[in-house]
């Protein structure tokens, strides 16, 4: 079964960062570009990536990543990247 695949965990998480990329804060790229992948994974290892995360009170700058913000996967779901994880997965498995 395609799902059960590691590749099709691996697409997923790849997929997802690439999503929320543009939600994710960006001063020097440590952040995003550290950031480990692995099957049904983001792992973003800076030592100051939860801070950045929980940073409800921060000021981001949205010049690098327009739609900067704390929480950012859950900024993506709230803008309508799930559904483009959906779609993108959907075609995944259909091509098996």
């Amino acid at each position: 079964c395609v799902v059960n695949n590691g590749n099709f965990g691996l697409f997923a998480a790849q997929e997802w960062k690439r999503l929320i990329s543009p939600f994710t804060p960006r001063r020097t790229g440590a952040l995003e570009d550290t950031a480990i992948v692995k099957p049904w994974k983001i792992e973003y290892i800076q030592p100051y990536a939860s801070v950045v995360y929980n940073g409800e009170d921060f000021n981001f700058r949205r010049d690098a990543n327009p739609y900067a913000t704390y929480e950012w996967d859950n900024a993506a779901i709230n803008a309508g990247q799930g559904e483009k994880l959906t779609r993108a997965a959907q075609k995944f498995i259909d091509r098996g």
